[in-house]
């Protein structure tokens, strides 16, 4: 896909799943479920301050409900951790792996995990949009 000079980066990029910024114990929070056919590929950015270590998890499903969720690899492995006292006052910004389009699957949910009082934030960024439907021929006339 070329990118446009004429054309805004937010066109690109656009933030579609949100974890504001929050002080939370050990209870996982996650995005809601978000339809993610209308882009190409799909960027988890991530931001920890002070942290007893954080793990994000990705997982994907065929609608907003969650129906057959199953994960989703994030830059190849189960998931990207952020290690206490290490990682402190970091970032990472991540590749999730393609979504099982043919599988029925359109809907992505981010879940960060702390093991104890963290404070954190993520995004779920839709990259390169699409314009054609997810699972449809497209005919071109002859």
């Amino acid at each position: 896909m070329a990118i446009s000079p004429n054309v805004s980066p937010g066109s690109y990029l656009v933030p579609i799943g949100v974890v504001p910024a929050t002080v939370q114990g050990a209870d996982p929070v996650a995005t809601d479920w978000v339809s993610v056919g209308d882009y190409a590929w799909h960027v988890l950015s991530a931001v920890v301050g002070a942290t007893a270590g954080v793990v994000i998890s990705a997982q994907q499903a065929k609608d907003g409900s969650g129906t057959g969720a199953k994960a989703i690899d994030i830059d190849g492995a189960a998931s990207v951790a952020f290690i206490a006292s290490t990682d402190d006052n970091t970032s990472k910004l991540c590749v999730l792996d393609r979504v099982d389009y043919e599988g029925g699957f359109g809907f992505l949910q981010i879940t960060f995990t702390p093991s104890d009082k963290s404070d954190f934030a993520g995004a779920l960024i839709g990259v390169g949009p699409r314009y054609e439907d997810i699972g449809k021929s497209v005919v071109v006339p002859t």
